[in-house]
């Protein structure tokens, strides 16, 4: 019976067993950014979780490109937010507690620290976003929960 129970609760409340990752942020309220670390390529970066962004964007020295490379990369602020111009790079990138390669941005990021005055490192965007099932942003406890 008690067996019987635990699996009628379990069938009844997929979202119970589903496995939700936390990861913890820092909130940056002058900026109102949430800033998590992540890895790229093996190495810690700075990143904004950025809902309104597309795509994933790194620094080139984050994504592992030279400079030459990067001669017409920038941020540009013509609109509310940010227009990047960049290449396209393929990366290693552990966010959620999951690690795969993935093509990103590498952008030049000096326009983004210069504004926020943070050695930010690079953004996640939509594309990472998506491939979840469920982001939550707990501000109290300031973690952002995961579910794949």
């Amino acid at each position: 019976m008690r067996y019987a129970l635990l699996l009628l609760l379990f069938a009844a409340a997929p979202h119970l067993i589903a496995a939700d990752v936390e990861i913890p942020f820092e909130l940056d309220e002058g900026h109102s950014l949430i800033l998590v670390t992540t890895q790229v390529n093996g190495r810690d970066a700075l990143t904004i979780v950025d809902t309104g962004a597309p795509l994933t964007m790194f620094s080139p020295a984050a994504a592992g490109v030279d400079s030459f490379a990067m001669a017409r990369s920038r941020f540009m602020k013509d609109s509310p937010g940010f227009l990047a111009v960049g290449v396209n790079k393929q990366v290693r990138l552990t966010f959620g507690g999951t690690t795969r390669d993935r093509v990103v941005g590498a952008v030049d990021m000096s326009k983004v620290r210069e504004t926020y005055r943070r050695p930010i490192d690079g953004l996640i965007g939509q594309d990472v976003l998506r491939e979840l099932k469920r982001v939550v942003i707990d501000y109290e406890r300031r973690v952002l929960i995961l579910t794949r």
